[in-house]
């Protein structure tokens, strides 16, 4: 970057003390070119650089394991921790879960639930 911005300057004296002899004008043309080589330079190494992340990224999408393969792999492995159960919380009393106490003689359904059905 710093070597494009030299050479457009140094050019651009060049020519204005060899062919133009247009004293301050011909070397700012000539930084101006050098910056915008640099500036050119610098968003040629971003573009690689996103498109080498991009790569990136879509290498590790296509390597992600799918749910179906990791149970696969988990019976492959007799050593390791079973996978999680799920877990099921009912707090609706219209829907009692399996393991909820009987109800009670007068059918418990108009009432509050007894000492005993909690």
């Amino acid at each position: 970057m710093a070597v494009a911005i030299c050479i457009g300057a140094f050019g651009g004296k060049y020519v204005q003390d060899h062919w133009t002899h247009w004293k301050p004008w011909t070397m700012l043309i000539g930084l101006m070119i050098g910056i915008g080589a640099a500036a050119l330079a610098i968003l040629r190494v971003v573009n690689e650089h996103a498109a080498a992340m991009e790569h990136k990224a879509e290498a590790q999408r296509q390597a992600r394991v799918t749910p179906a393969d990791e149970v696969v792999a988990h019976r492959a492995e007799p050593d390791a921790a079973p996978p999680p159960a799920k877990v099921e919380i009912r707090t609706s009393t219209l829907d009692p879960s399996p393991t909820s106490t009987p109800a009670s003689d007068d059918g418990g359904a108009d009432g509050p639930p007894s000492e005993e059905q909690r």
